[in-house]
């Protein structure tokens, strides 16, 4: 290697700063995949979550949907026995009193 001109050195030294860049972008691709590995796992856990929320939340709409059936009954029956609570104390007012033309 003592033999060597100027121009084989300039040479050289391009071919290293070549093979430099090489390696630069040969480590930058590797960081890249590992980003993109990292994300498409982060991707799938989220995917995942969201799929357990939409479960939970269908189970929801369906046991607020049965609520709402059971209160649907009660408030009618409930009312039911208020009107026929109306209904009897009318009447029992109306006999006590007398009928207008009972006279």
């Amino acid at each position: 290697m003592g033999n060597m001109t100027s121009n084989e050195k300039t040479r050289l030294d391009r071919i290293e700063e070549k093979i430099d860049k090489m390696a630069d972008a040969i480590v930058a691709l590797a960081r890249a995949e590992e980003k993109i590995s990292n994300l498409d796992e982060t991707t799938r856990i989220i995917l995942k979550r969201m799929v357990a929320q939409e479960e939970r939340m269908r189970y929801i709409e369906q046991q607020q949907a049965d609520a709402e059936g059971t209160l649907k009954t009660i408030k009618s029956i409930a009312w039911t026995f208020v009107s026929a609570i109306v209904t009897g104390l009318g009447g029992a007012i109306i006999w006590m009193l007398g009928l207008p033309g009972d006279k």
